[in-house]
């Protein structure tokens, strides 16, 4: 898996540096999941590779762990699409798409995403809520919910 994980972030930042505009992104996400104890916080740690297909769509390819009191989850991958709406660039963003998550330990599930964005020339911060749905591989399983913040930072041109 690890090998598998290493491969899928070299192709996507080998396709981003042909790109018109590459960010890179650093994610922090806190949510809740349900546990044997009972409900369970956990923390997540993600970095990943944004390539901007056009002005409205937008790719995600990105590594994550996450974190419990009692766990550590591995390295695990996730790939999103976006529609983004920007206006400016000095100026608010919205954004919203599926994904889908690949788990070292654990269940594959997809997600879904949305949130806002605060861009300057160069810089980059996101608020937003990301939705994992369990429930659609496994039944026994609940969805999570996580709120996240993103820093995002340009690589290519603009």
């Amino acid at each position: 898996m690890k090998a598998f994980c290493w491969c899928f972030l070299l192709l996507i930042f080998s396709i981003s540096l042909k790109a018109n505009e590459i960010t890179y992104e650093l994610t922090g996400a806190v949510g809740t999941m349900k546990s044997s104890q009972g409900s369970e916080t956990y923390n997540e740690v993600e970095l990943g590779a944004n390539y901007k297909v056009n002005d409205f769509f937008s790719l995600r390819g990105s590594a994550f762990t996450r974190f419990t009191k009692t766990s550590y989850s591995g390295l695990n991958l996730a790939s999103r699409f976006f529609m983004t709406y920007r206006a400016g660039d000095f100026i608010m963003q919205s954004f919203v798409g599926p994904g889908y998550r690949f788990m070292s330990r654990g269940f594959h599930a997809p997600l879904i995403e949305g949130g806002i964005g605060f861009k300057y020339p160069g810089i980059q911060f996101s608020l937003g809520y990301r939705m994992i749905a369990n429930e659609s591989v496994d039944n026994g399983l609940d969805n999570d919910g996580q709120f996240f913040l993103s820093f995002n930072g340009v690589i290519g041109r603009k």
